[in-house]
């Protein structure tokens, strides 16, 4: 119940909100979040398959996630404040 209450939430807000946000003012779509979304896609199959191995996600997936995702949101940080086009 808890899975389809969280797919169900993400589908409607996917759906509704966006594309009425979207209809009140043009949403621009920047090449820059090409990476974001390859990141999304790459954590949500990342879930995918460590749940349908094991049928259930246990604590040290869970820290896994944790810790990859706070090493996106420092690259999010450092792209954003330009700190990356500085190294690169």
């Amino acid at each position: 119940m808890a899975v389809g209450n969280v797919v169900g939430s993400n589908i409607f807000n996917i759906l509704l909100i966006l594309c009425t946000a979207a209809v009140i003012s043009p949403i621009g779509f920047m090449m820059a979040n090409i990476i974001d979304i390859i990141v999304l896609i790459a954590f949500s199959v990342l879930v995918l398959l460590l749940y349908v191995k094991r049928k259930r996600l246990s604590r040290s997936v869970g820290v896994l996630m944790l810790i990859l995702y706070a090493v996106y949101l420092v690259y999010i940080c450092l792209r954003d404040t330009g700190a990356l086009a500085a190294v690169g």
